[in-house]
């Protein structure tokens, strides 16, 4: 048996010390009273006591039994024949492989990054079987499967593994699910199997939506997220105010510390007729912004990049933005954003035509 969210047995587990508190603070205190004889009542007192002992303990057994349920009921288990998928299966099965491929899986640890070994992984659950037929889905904003079913053409699945490389997108859980649930549902194997690889962060996996897969199927899921690797990188940006010639406008970056301690920030904006430096700090687990003044005395396009300067942290891709800024005489403007990987998207005149 497993669980698909640890970390409700772990409150469930300090919730039980919540019956034996309550048990204990009104547990009733015995009075004294005096008598002339009291040999009779002291063995109906006797009596009535052990009833009570044992009515107490059954009371706080089915407490603490209450908040243990809850904690499992809330840590969803779900139950398999087999704990472990084997790499080579020994009878006739349906295996699905999926991997993420969003934008945190670029993340490096010791010069590796996580999608490098989520393909190793990936890797040794498709070697050739003649009892095996497998698909591999890679898992972005939409689910690319190397086939529409399970295949029994390994060299073809294994290739699709080699080409995953991260996006700049957010998993879309329910549909992939939906997808492998489909493949497996109609598969003609005696066994069904489901190996999902990812560094599983909060933001894309806080539910697997196992609804929609086959009762019967054996899941393993398979962690490739290094020990919280500590990144620092840009967010976005955004203009205030109006992109006028010879007129101020504010360029606001935002900026993300996913580090435990607060942050000194050295970013270099070159944008344009602008090249400078900007400074700030930003506090630890927090979103901080930078700001410039900017100034045009030319109606053009303006094309630039604000860099994060001596950032070397897991996540390489997100320390760099490419700017587009269009400075007009007339109350228009047009700005967008992209990393560099993005690099040569058209530009857009300021009435929305593009620019020959």
């Amino acid at each position: 048996m497993n669980f698909l969210h640890l970390w409700a047995l772990g409150i469930g587990a300090g919730a039980l010390a919540i019956p034996v508190a309550v048990h204990f603070l009104t547990k009733p205190r015995p009075v004294t009273y005096p008598m002339a004889t009291i040999r009779f009542l002291r063995e109906v007192i006797e009596e009535k006591r052990s009833r009570s002992r044992l009515r107490d303990l059954i009371v706080l057994l089915l407490r603490m039994l209450a908040v243990g349920l809850l904690a499992m009921a809330l840590a969803r288990p779900w139950f398999s024949d087999s704990q472990t998928i084997e790499a080579i299966p020994d009878d006739s099965t349906a295996r699905v492989v999926v991997i993420d491929v969003s934008q945190s899986m670029s993340a490096k640890s010791a010069g590796v990054s996580a999608i490098t070994r989520a393909q190793k992984l990936a890797l040794k659950y498709l070697e050739y079987s003649p009892s095996l037929q497998a698909n591999v889905v890679l898992v972005g904003a939409k689910a690319r499967p190397a086939f529409k079913s399970v295949s029994p053409n390994l060299a073809v699945v294994r290739e699709w593994v080699r080409s995953a490389t991260p996006r700049c997108e957010r998993v879309d859980v329910k549909s992939a699910m939906n997808l492998v649930g489909s493949m497996l549902t109609e598969a003609t194997a005696r066994k069904t199997e489901l190996i999902i690889i990812s560094d599983f962060q909060r933001s894309n996996w806080s539910n697997l939506f196992l609804e929609s897969v086959p009762p019967n199927t054996n899941v393993q899921l398979e962690s490739v997220a290094s020990e919280q690797p500590p990144n620092i990188g840009l967010t976005g940006f955004r203009l205030s105010g109006r992109a006028v010639m010879d007129s101020d406008v504010v360029l606001e970056f935002d900026i993300a510390n996913y580090t435990d301690q607060d942050a000194e920030i050295s970013a270099y904006l070159d944008l344009g007729e602008i090249q400078k430096e900007m400074r700030g700090k930003v506090g630890s687990q927090s979103v901080g912004t930078l700001t410039t003044i900017m100034k045009f005395s030319q109606p053009q396009w303006v094309t630039g990049w604000i860099h994060l300067q001596g950032n070397s942290d897991a996540f390489a891709e997100d320390d760099e933005l490419h700017a587009r800024h269009r400075m007009n005489n007339h109350r228009r403007y047009w700005f967008s954003r992209s990393h560099r990987q993005r690099e040569g998207s058209l530009a857009i005149s300021s009435f929305g035509k593009p620019l020959r």
